[in-house]
């Protein structure tokens, strides 16, 4: 008898539906919206190409005289010895060092410089966006990119935008 009474008790615990209701506003946001469509973060977005820009092109320069050099040593190959063009190979792939090593700088430059400059966007604009939580009452701001769905209500990218291009003109 004791083993049927646990048995029901069991059951009509685990059975129980739990509802939860809860008053916490919760929204969420577009950050790369954000980023592309305010001043602010178009300004950082053409600093940020600019200096993208200005790399490849040093790039390109230091990539096209490796190129020549390369074609240099290939029209000298049958007319010069095989130590000179061991010697011109060598010195060729040095320089080819030298710009791998160049443009791992240049890359870990941009990416520190990104980081950065987003940084200082994000820490600009946080106590406006947390000003805007507490007169509208959310609790929660989520980014877009990790909800799977949810009402177009509670999308206060535009808001933000707005808000943003407000404060910082």
């Amino acid at each position: 008898m004791k083993i049927i009474v646990k048995i029901v008790l069991i059951f009509f615990l685990f059975n129980q539906q739990i509802n939860a209701h809860s008053e916490e506003k919760i929204a969420y946001i577009n950050l790369e919206d954000v980023i592309q469509n305010t001043v602010y973060g178009k300004k950082i977005l053409k600093k940020l190409n600019i200096e993208n820009e200005k790399n490849i092109s040093n790039l390109k320069i230091f990539e096209n005289e490796l190129q020549s050099i390369e074609s240099a040593i290939k029209k000298k190959q049958n007319i010069i010895t095989q130590e000179e063009y061991d010697s011109e190979i060598n010195k060729l792939k040095i320089k080819i060092k030298n710009y791998n090593n160049e443009k791992n700088q240049l890359v870990n430059k941009f990416k520190q410089l990104k980081s950065e400059e987003l940084n200082i966007f994000f820490n600009d604009i946080n106590p406006h966006i947390e000003q805007f939580m507490r007169n509208n009452s959310i609790s929660i701001l989520l980014d877009s990119k990790k909800i799977y769905i949810g009402k177009s209500e509670s999308d206060i990218t535009s808001e933000i935008i707005d808000l943003i291009n407000i404060k910082f003109k």
